[in-house]
């Protein structure tokens, strides 16, 4: 056949023709293939299995029936966290399931041995309640077990155990549903992966969650911490309590929540939950913030901060060869401006005005002296030498702001575990010991403790350091105040506690054995509070040559009350009368505060001038107990 060009152009044959077109073709029938191939891939990972009942929880068994969309195929099945292949158990119709204790199902639908669904992961707890949230991890057993890839287990290595290794090539793929009040939340995929140091050895472990590792958009968003505004997270940890795991179980997050309302300090949100691994109960944990990029971008969000902006640097076992600290988010050089920080207040008299500028100007000093308080309150054994840690906002300017956009340093609270006299005298003295201001051991003249100890040079510093120190005894660290939170923390868990001891407490020498034993490391908690702050307070006393102590008591007379500040305390409604104690002969700051309904009139006092008393603002100097009234009138 010739096909006859209008034009006069020569003939094209139809061999020809072919020849010509067939990459084209070629190229339209991979297109279509594939396209196909694809969709029908889609088409059939859309195919969604049907539990019922669907509810998670039950009082009694349930008789469980799985429905398929798709006629003649065969649905299989797994009850131990393992991903469901053609050998897995065949589930069969006509019996349906029975499931009588707390089950991980994981089920998919297959034809001729292809998968034709979606693995499909359904958590059924029967008889089972808890006030507290529940965490349903599910993976592999071999993610967990396997001497070679386990990470559960000591494994293989003869160097290092499984569990201790932290690289991202120890992550491994899970399966997370989350529920509160017999409801779920989310479930979703998730990566795995242990966490901690010397606790990773417990026979129960600190998990790190990963949501958003291969799906940046994978974040949870949801208000996971109650008392926090926070509602996106691309990871969390949950934790064993670290070595406060044979004791009361919340011993950090007591540490860390006495400080929220009381500090401008980082802390980590904690809110206790139960866990289940494959299906298995696995006992009370910590849900944790990690103090990662994310953390500070979100708790931070009115100000906008960039995450490749931030820096965090940490001590520990992560000292380079010239002992300052490694930074561990962030780049190598990020840490120039601490070196060059260090070398100045080695190399500098702190005692000059200009110098001490420089160096606040590189760090937040009110934070710096509030985390450094709050250490040495706590008594905690494990510090300075360890579990030292701070991060900046890069920004090429140092500024003295409130703002963490202002570049400098910050401290953040973390790992206090064995504070609160766990391993350590309820009356350790960080001041003398040979700690943060006495650096002979642990490389401390080559450590970032040599900061604090030459601020000390400083008077300016030195006053201020004291006056906080009262301010947060009378009031973060007042008995009372530490009391109540034991108590509310205690409470959280005093339900679920008699489980956790149940399958923990015969796994190892000195974990808790008895809800009365969980008791007694409660009111060891409870004593620490009543007794730290006058060991304290001597402390205070003997190193900084104190003439002692006077007691202040603030009431309030008139039909309204507004607030009284004392120092840099707020004090509202609800704290009159008031009382504190403070140093002999040092300043006190002393402000009257109005409101939109009160206004503040004066102050009432026998033993202050009473020309002085129509001021709002006070500094006195007292040499002997003080009773004084703030004065208010509504408006």
């Amino acid at each position: 056949m010739i096909i006859k060009n209008k034009k006069n152009k020569k003939p094209l044959h139809s061999k020809n023709w072919l020849k010509n077109i067939a990459p084209f073709l070629i190229i339209v029938l991979i297109f279509l293939v594939f396209s196909q191939s694809t969709f029908f891939k889609i088409r059939i990972l859309k195919q969604n299995l049907f539990f019922t009942p669907s509810n998670n929880f039950s009082d009694e068994e349930i008789q469980l029936e799985i429905i398929s969309p798709i006629k003649n195929a065969q649905i299989f099945y797994t009850l131990d966290g393992s991903t469901p292949t053609p050998q897995s158990h065949l589930y069969e119709s006509a019996k349906g399931l029975l499931v009588k204790n707390n089950t991980i199902i994981k089920a998919a639908l297959f034809k001729n041995n292809k998968q034709l669904s979606s693995v499909v992961h359904k958590n059924y707890f029967i008889n089972f309640s808890s006030d507290l949230p529940i965490l349903a991890i599910n993976t592999n057993p071999p993610n967990l077990w396997d001497n070679e890839i386990g990470i559960y287990v000591v494994g293989n290595d003869p160097n290092i155990a499984n569990f201790t290794k932290q690289d991202d090539s120890w992550k491994r793929p899970a399966h997370l549903s989350y529920f509160e009040n017999n409801q779920e939340i989310f479930s979703r995929s998730i990566n795995i992966k242990i966490s901690g140091g010397s606790s990773a050895y417990f026979p129960q472990k600190s998990f790190n969650l990963y949501f958003a590792d291969s799906e940046p958009n994978n974040q949870i968003n949801y208000q996971i911490f109650p008392d926090r505004e926070r509602k996106i997270f691309d990871s969390l940890k949950i934790s064993n309590s670290g070595n406060d795991w044979y004791s009361t179980l919340f011993r950090d997050c007591l540490m860390q929540e006495l400080l929220l309302n009381n500090t401008d300090l980082s802390t980590q949100a904690c809110r206790p939950a139960v866990v289940f691994l494959n299906g298995d109960y696995w006992g009370i944990y910590n849900v944790r913030e990690r103090y990662n990029r994310d953390y500070f971008v979100q708790n931070y969000a009115d100000y906008k901060l960039e995450s490749k902006n931030i820096i965090v640097s940490v001590t520990h076992n992560y000292l380079d060869k010239k002992g300052l600290p490694k930074i561990k988010i962030g780049k190598e050089k990020d840490g120039d401006s601490y070196t060059e920080l260090i070398n100045f207040v080695r190399n500098n008299y702190l005692i000059i005005t200009s110098n001490y500028q420089k160096v606040i100007n590189k760090i937040d000093v009110n934070n710096f002296i509030d985390y450094n308080i709050a250490e040495m309150f706590y008594a905690n054994y494990d510090w300075p030498h360890a579990n030292y840690k701070f991060w900046r906002y890069k920004n090429n300017i140092f500024e003295e702001t409130l703002s963490p956009l202002d570049g400098r340093w910050r401290w953040l609270i973390y790992d206090t575990d064995y504070g609160f006299a766990l391993d350590g005298p309820k009356n350790m003295n960080h001041l003398v010991k040979d700690d943060a201001l006495s650096l002979d051991m642990f490389y401390k003249l080559d450590r970032e403790e040599y900061v604090f100890k030459n601020l000390f040079d400083n008077p300016d510093f030195r006053n201020k350091f004291v006056s906080r120190y009262f301010d947060l005894l009378n009031s973060a660290f007042k008995e009372e105040t530490v009391i109540k939170k034991i108590e509310e923390l205690s409470a959280r868990i005093d339900q679920e506690i008699i489980r956790h001891i149940a399958r923990w407490g015969d796994q190892t020498e000195g974990m808790l054995t008895s809800k009365e034993a969980w008791y007694q490391n409660i009111e060891k908690l409870k004593n620490f509070a009543s007794n730290r702050p006058a060991y304290v307070k001597n402390h205070l006393i003997q190193y900084f040559e104190l003439a002692g102590l006077y007691e202040i008591k603030i009431n309030t007379q008139g039909p309204c009350v507004a607030e009284v500040k004392v120092n840099s305390l707020t004090l509202d409604a609800n704290h009159f009368p008031w009382l504190g104690d403070y140093p002999l002969n040092k300043p006190l700051a002393l402000e009257g505060l109005s409101s939109k309904t009160c206004n503040f009139v004066s102050w009432l006092s026998d033993d202050l001038n009473p020309e002085s008393l129509r001021k709002k603002n006070l500094l006195i100097n007292p040499t002997k107990n003080l009773e004084i009234t703030a004065v208010f009138a509504e408006r």
